[in-house]
């Protein structure tokens, strides 16, 4: 046996060193390619094995919010926070401001572009318009701070009705930015929603929520702020729509509609 691997060894030494096909069909013969297939097999393997056992992070899972926005037939049914006021003649309620109560609230962005809303806030003003703008919330605002616009007030119903309520967000076409919505209505979270790298023109109506609404004042407000990197964006507004069962279109909200 011995003598037999010698002479095996003599000859392979000998076509090694005379002949150059003999040394390609030693790397690419039958052995070398049947050890490659066996290799890209297990290797197969283990990548299926990788692919059913990982578990992405819980970032990267899109949850649905599974909120119940009712319908003009099956509304919510709400109370209102306070009794509705006396009425002047242009429907303006007496013994209030017309508008909002304002604060600018800090927010912090994760790498996963999850949204924190400090609750200490940076400062407080108010805004008379039902319609709030980038703008005029900036007004005497820091601009090298990260905030957003948090909005409290009362909306006035005045008749016993179905209404629908959603945030219409606006920005013209300008430098990109990303912008925070939310909306939240007696006591409902109508909307939480962050628009990313908003570049063109856009008017974005969320899904109303519908409610049954008796006449009355009822809590409401909203979230609203629109930055770039480490710097606020002056562009861009929210305003709050209202429907009615049957209505064509919504409407936004009109001055006697908000009070504080």
């Amino acid at each position: 046996m011995r003598l037999f691997f010698s002479k095996l060894g003599f000859a392979h030494r000998r076509l090694w060193d005379r002949d150059g096909f003999y040394r390609i069909a030693l790397f690419f013969g039958p052995a070398p390619l049947v050890g490659a297939a066996l290799a890209a097999i297990v290797w197969g393997c283990i990548g299926a094995v990788e692919t059913k056992t990982y578990q992405p992070p819980a970032w990267a899972h899109y949850t649905a919010t599974n909120r119940d926005n009712g319908s003009p037939d099956a509304p919510h049914p709400a109370s209102p926070t306070k009794p509705l006021p006396p009425l002047r003649a242009d429907g303006s309620a007496i013994g209030y401001d017309p508008g909002w109560s304002m604060t600018a609230n800090p927010v912090t962005i994760s790498p996963t572009m999850e949204t924190n809303v400090n609750a200490t806030p940076i400062s407080g003003f108010t805004i008379d318009e039902p319609t709030a703008t980038m703008a005029k919330i900036l007004d005497g605002q820091p601009k090298d701070q990260l905030f957003v616009a948090v909005a409290s007030g009362f909306l006035v119903i005045r008749e016993v009705s179905t209404y629908g309520i959603f945030p219409r967000f606006e920005r013209p076409a300008g430098p990109v930015a990303n912008c925070l919505v939310r909306l939240t209505v007696a006591g409902h979270r109508i909307t939480s929603n962050l628009q990313l790298s908003v570049v063109q023109r856009v008017t974005l109506d969320y899904t109303p929520t519908w409610f049954e609404f008796q006449p009355g004042l009822y809590r409401i407000g909203w979230v609203f702020g629109c930055w770039h990197g480490n710097e606020m964006s002056g562009l861009g507004q929210i305003s709050v729509m209202l429907a009615e069962p049957g209505g064509r279109t919504a409407r936004p909200l009109r001055a006697t509609d908000i009070v504080r």
